[in-house]
């Protein structure tokens, strides 16, 4: 809708305190003033490949 003010948030879940983690899930949280709402959350496709490089010694 145009003109349309939209409020979000996201949130990260990580699975360790390491500097260069990518985290394992993202949520996004989204409410607009004219009706629009979006409650989502995803599973981060490149988590799984970090964790695969670290298993192989790769940072």
């Amino acid at each position: 809708m145009d003109g349309e003010t939209v409020t979000y948030n996201v949130y990260l879940e990580y699975t360790d305190d390491k500097k260069d983690s990518v985290p394992k899930w993202i949520q996004m949280e989204a409410h607009g003033s004219g009706g629009f709402h979006l409650d989502a959350q995803f599973e981060n496709p490149d988590h799984a490949a970090q964790q695969q490089r670290r298993l192989r010694g790769a940072p």
